[in-house]
């Protein structure tokens, strides 16, 4: 797995930096090692008090970039179904869901995800 620690120098990130609170995670999916095995964000968070900055479209496309570079051609990932703001976040990157849906159980809760997919631009 990949990651880049904040506050240090990416040049993939147009704005240089990864701020402190914000952090993306990718690298094969689910494990698997097949060579056409798409890349999955993990998880990209970012520290609600940095919202609506760009610092989540930034981060994004630096793993994009990462993952591009790794020759992986489709990444992937797991959003809540109930998280609006993310799905339009992801949406915006070009992501679809594809009709794949998760459900984990948390105690008696269920905790549905969807799967979004979109192809990676080949360089």
């Amino acid at each position: 797995m990949n990651d880049r620690h904040a506050g240090q120098p990416d040049p993939a990130c147009p704005s240089g930096h990864a701020p402190q609170g914000a952090r993306p995670r990718f690298g094969s999916y689910r494990g698997e090692t097949d060579a056409q095995a798409p890349g999955e964000v993990y998880a990209l968070y970012v520290d609600p008090a940095r919202t609506g900055r760009g610092i989540g479209r930034d981060l994004l496309d630096s793993a994009h970039h990462h993952a591009a570079a790794q020759r992986f051609s489709t990444m992937q990932l797991w959003v809540l179904r109930d998280n609006t703001r993310a799905r339009e976040f992801y949406a915006a990157a070009g992501y679809v869901a594809d009709g794949a849906v998760e459900v984990d159980m948390y105690g008696e809760t269920a905790v549905s995800e969807l799967r979004y997919r979109r192809p990676l631009m080949s360089r």
